[in-house]
């Protein structure tokens, strides 16, 4: 790969010559390209191997000419440009070693269908350009701050698909973070990403394959930064998430130890670390307010970190199970609080306490369990215990809030439901949610 990227440089510097065929004197091939851009070589076009550049513009055949094809590949923001045939143009990445043999530039001697004074290749010859890009992955490239790691390059037979279910990510844009989040989201432990703009889910790669990584050397269409596959070729990515036993007994808050919690805060952490920088990677949690009617505020939690706080603190009301009593005001004369019963699908709310009607249920929602990860092993922020609500502890997301203001506030919501009108249930981010003592 390193000659390719020294041959363009050079054709970078060096003078072009008009080249006489017959009666007709074609234009040097460098004369109306962009700035930046060189002409590289002619290069046999080995499409039985596998194409020298894999992506077909899908441009007009009979108009074809090097600059429409070199300005297609720029829009798309691809580093390679080659024209064939006279009138075929393709983009690309890299220049795929399986086809990448250079050859005589009399062989790319046949006119652009586009304009007879400019040559576009030949049949299986390719004339290509290049931007002078060399900021292309070397190999595959780690998730940010993810539980998902490399495991290869894989063949995948579209007649019996090494992973069964493809999904598109709620971007629409595949990349191995925007798969893997996908995949996590529908309990997949492996994803792969495939020619480019593919992205499939599964729990194992079974009797595929496995072939060098230089097999799966294209690049993702939305992210260039990541190798997304290859014609038949699955980048393959497998989740290594650590074990965790979530208990469903409530401590009892009375016992003897720092357990004994009259007053603390809550934290948010991912129960996967983000794919990619700007991910949700946890936050404080605070008790902000929503809407004031006559006498009675409506409040719930939130990760929102510019919201108008109005609590700082929680407490139980009770020894075990118990309702959540705002406890710290951040607003002098805050009138008491209390927690509402949690729903499934919703934020946890709380009202106004003297506004509460007195037959409203009573119904202890929420209590501490132990930390579900082996103590010591880094997962959390504390090796104290997590909230559960209705004895949940595992079933809390950050959602961001799409009918909130600010829009695309981040609430915490117990047990996300598909088509709630506040949020997509797909950008919800699963986590934990961690008790610390503030006194």
């Amino acid at each position: 790969m390193f000659l390719r990227y020294l041959l363009a440089i050079i054709a970078l510097a060096r003078s072009t010559t008009a080249v006489s065929t017959g009666d007709s004197i074609k234009i040097p091939r460098q004369a109306s390209i962009p700035s930046g851009w060189a002409f590289v070589s002619c290069f046999i076009d080995n499409t039985s191997a596998g194409r020298l550049l894999t992506v077909n513009s899908g441009l007009p055949t009979e108009t074809m000419t090097v600059e429409g094809c070199v300005e297609y590949c720029i829009s798309n923001n691809w580093a390679y440009a080659g024209v064939e045939y006279g009138g075929e143009c393709y983009c690309d990445e890299v220049l795929h070693e399986d086809g990448s043999q250079e050859t005589s530039s009399g062989d790319c001697s046949m006119p652009c269908t586009g304009d007879a004074f400019e040559t576009c290749g030949g049949p299986n010859r390719m004339d290509v350009y290049w931007n002078g890009d060399l900021n292309v992955p070397s190999s595959p490239s780690p998730l940010y701050k993810s539980y998902w790691t490399y495991s290869g390059c894989f063949v995948d037979d579209t007649s019996d698909r090494t992973l069964s279910v493809q999904v598109e990510p709620p971007s629409n844009s595949v990349s191995p973070p925007t798969c893997a989040d996908t995949c996590a989201f529908y309990e997949y432990n492996t994803m792969g990403t495939e020619f480019g703009d593919e992205c499939w889910c599964g729990n194992n790669t079974g009797s595929a394959a496995q072939v060098a990584d230089s097999e799966c050397a294209m690049t993702c269409n939305a992210d260039r930064d990541f190798f997304c596959g290859d014609a038949n070729r699955l980048s393959v990515y497998v989740n290594n998430v650590p074990q965790e036993t979530y208990s469903s007994d409530c401590l009892d808050l009375n016992v003897p130890s720092w357990l004994n919690i009259s007053d603390f805060t809550l934290y948010a952490t991912p129960k996967e670390p983000p794919t990619s920088s700007g991910g949700y990677e946890g936050s404080a949690l605070h008790i902000i307010d929503i809407l004031v009617d006559g006498d009675t505020t409506f409040s719930l939690i939130s990760a929102c970190q510019d919201c108008n706080v109005t609590w700082t603190g929680l407490s139980f009301s009770g020894t075990g199970a118990g309702y959540l009593i705002p406890s710290v005001s951040n607003l002098e004369g805050a009138p008491p609080m209390l927690s509402l019963n949690l729903v499934a699908g919703i934020s946890v709310l709380f009202q106004t306490r003297s506004t509460i009607p007195n037959d409203l249920p009573d119904y202890p929602n929420f209590c501490t369990v132990a930390n579900p990860y082996p103590e010591g092993s880094g997962y959390s922020p504390t090796d104290g215990p997590v909230l559960t609500g209705d004895y949940h502890a595992d079933a809390w997301a950050i959602c961001p809030n799409i009918s909130a203001v600010p829009v695309n506030r981040l609430d915490l919501v117990s047990q996300p439901q598909p088509d709630h009108p506040n949020y997509n249930v797909e950008e919800c981010v699963p986590v934990d949610v961690w008790v610390h003592r503030t006194a």
